[in-house]
């Protein structure tokens, strides 16, 4: 064979005298920008899903360089004056999106239906233990940080103990349980989790105390992107709006006067094809209506939260919007939540009736630019999602003879808490009163402010109420270790079932994906026939951009990925 790139031709020779092997080969020709075609040739046996593990997510190949992308979010420009990604972030549905601009970690989700975390900093797949409880992970060596500095091992340890010290107020304290050592930091009798390990410049090394199916995603999460020590010790609070990471476009400015943020293409990124933008204006407090008028008439590019609720009738069904938008499942479910531990949501056929009297069809309808009619507990595009479970459908009748079995043959009043402004966008509250009332169950509606009702809420001060639920890690654990368990962070409905604790320990320490499945299916089965919520609705991510936006790809928890997006 004929190679004429140099670069290629070096690569090529060193895999054929078994200096580098199969696989970093097929690494470093996708990061080079290779075709499938030619790699092929290269590659004797080489498959698609082989060639596009060079860079975990989506596909990325064939895009232009060069271009300004303009974003919009309606959100006020303050949410955007932290960015540090260990403890807040932008206003949380923009949150991983803008957070992996500036950063990256050790994994990354991919692209297949349920978000298979792949090595991304990481040279490969850790080496796990015979006991699954030492992962150890390779470090791809001269990634750089942006301002020059190569990140290490050590860099990825301090990142990891500083998200879990109090003091840095982070968000994923749930999710380190089984790391040796992680809950001391974590209530704060030391700094230093004595799972981390740097074993040399460029190996990790975690320690478990029980096996943990989704260590690999936790690690994915973007507070466990490295940062430089120096360079936070440096900035101090100047850290938040000056952020230093490993992502493919660097911080320019943190802009609050003109209400935007600047990002610049990374030149030393470690995919050397990516990304494909120059810049990326990022335009905070923008409303949806001048947001939608400035797109259609060519002044921005892309408008963050997707198609405005009031306008996406229109865009759906006028064939001059055709490419212009896509939906995406989001991993976040909407409920009607029962405190179970008193009258009359104690009694199981009384949940039971609750579920079957409310039409999520006509909720659906009525926001039918966020959601999708609910149906179980794990939102489409969730490991373990069983498109074959029926779930409760609309039977008003079904709903009164279970109210007659309950000993409610007349009904019952009860309170119904909603948050203003309403979790999903839409006041849905009087399309539940109504189907409520048609069975004989009476609803008060009272509002609560946000700050007022989450603190209520976490106090089990609720009878029912308006609930999300959004994943941090796509997996069932966290739905089922999140809300379903009885020792769950946010179990505020006071449910409590053995069967359902065994199986969801026993579901998170199986490795096996096919038995992790089968374990979980169990356990939704038996969460719809317990009923402890009203499974509403399921949430969706739309997209919505000019004609001239190419490869603007979302999943259901990343969001949009800007670093493989190009512009004609």
């Amino acid at each position: 064979m004929v190679v004429r790139d140099s670069a290629i031709e070096d690569l090529y020779l060193a895999f054929q005298r078994g200096i580098i092997d199969r696989r970093h080969f097929i690494r470093r020709l996708v990061a080079l920008g290779v075709s499938a075609s030619v790699m092929a040739e290269l590659v004797p046996g080489l498959d698609v899903a082989e060639a596009a593990h060079g860079v975990p997510g989506p596909a990325w190949q064939g895009g232009k360089p060069g271009g300004t992308l303009r974003v919009s979010y309606s959100d006020p420009i303050g949410g955007m004056t932290n960015l540090d990604s260990s403890n807040g972030g932008p206003p949380f549905a923009a949150y991983w999106s803008v957070n992996q601009l500036f950063y990256r970690g050790l994994m990354f989700f991919g692209s297949g239906p349920t978000l298979t975390p792949l090595p991304d900093m990481a040279e490969d797949f850790p080496k796990i233990s015979p006991d699954g409880l030492v992962y150890t992970y390779k470090l791809r060596k001269g990634i750089r940080f942006h301002h020059g500095r190569e990140c290490t091992a050590e860099d990825f340890v301090w990142t990891w103990d500083r998200a879990l010290i109090p003091s840095t107020g982070g968000w994923v304290a749930g999710y380190v349980g089984p790391i040796k050592g992680a809950n001391n930091v974590v209530n704060g009798k030391t700094t230093h989790v004595s799972g981390f390990k740097a074993l040399d410049r460029y190996t990790i090394q975690v320690t478990l105390t029980q096996p943990d199916a989704v260590l690999n995603s936790i690690l994915a999460l973007p507070p466990f992107y490295p940062m430089p020590r120096e360079m936070v010790a440096k900035l101090g609070k100047n850290w938040r709006t000056h952020v230093i990471g490993t992502g493919p476009f660097k911080l320019q400015q943190v802009d609050t006067v003109n209400n935007q943020v600047i990002a610049v293409k990374n030149p030393h990124y470690y995919y050397p094809q990516l990304p494909y933008l120059n810049q990326i204006v990022i335009q905070m407090n923008v409303p949806d209506t001048l947001a939608f008028e400035k797109l259609t008439r060519g002044d921005l590019d892309m408008i963050g939260y997707g198609i405005p609720t009031g306008v996406y009738g229109q865009v759906v069904t006028n064939p001059k919007y055709k490419g212009m938008w896509e939906n995406a499942p989001n991993l976040s479910t909407n409920y009607l939540a029962m405190n179970v531990k008193k009258a009359p949501f104690d009694n199981v056929k009384v949940r039971q009736a609750m579920n079957y009297a409310i039409n999520k069809q006509r909720i659906a309808r009525l926001q039918v630019a966020t959601v999708n009619p609910g149906k179980t507990i794990y939102p489409p595009g969730m490991l373990g999602y069983d498109p074959t479970l029926k779930g409760y459908d609309y039977n008003p009748d079904k709903a009164r003879q279970l109210l007659k079995e309950a000993g409610y043959p007349n009904g019952f009043s009860v309170e119904y808490a909603v948050i203003t402004p309403p979790i999903d966008g839409v006041l849905k509250a009087p399309l539940i009163v109504s189907d409520l009332a048609a069975v004989g169950i009476t609803a008060r509606i009272r509002q609560y402010p946000s700050d007022t009702f989450n603190t209520l809420a976490a106090k089990a001060s609720f009878m029912l109420y308006d609930w999300n639920y959004t994943v941090g890690v796509p997996d069932p654990s966290d739905i089922i270790g999140g809300q379903f368990t009885s020792d769950a962070a946010y179990n505020y409905v006071h449910f409590s079932d053995a069967e359902v604790d065994r199986l969801a320990a026993q579901g998170l320490a199986e490795l096996n994906t096919a038995k992790r499945v089968a374990i979980y299916r169990q356990i939704e089965r038996r969460l719809v026939d317990l009923a402890p919520m009203v499974f509403v609705s399921y949430l969706k991510t739309t997209t919505f951009h000019g004609k001239n936006v190419h490869n603007l790809l979302m999943n259901g928890i990343t969001g949009a990925q800007f670093d493989r997006m190009w512009l004609s």
